[in-house]
């Protein structure tokens, strides 16, 4: 959760941390994996506005 809400945050780098700390204490977690998945696709949070 803490990952999600930094993702959410903006705070990309953050985010990458913990979801990376939580896949490493419980592999296959869904939310961290999703987390990942959404940083390493480059996709913002649904508040940024795209140009």
């Amino acid at each position: 959760m803490l990952a999600y809400l930094a993702w959410w945050g903006n705070e990309g780098a953050r985010a990458d941390v913990v979801a990376r700390q939580a896949l490493a204490e419980e592999p296959g977690h869904r939310l961290a994996e999703l987390v990942v998945a959404a940083l390493e696709g480059g996709m913002p949070p649904a508040w940024v506005r795209m140009p």
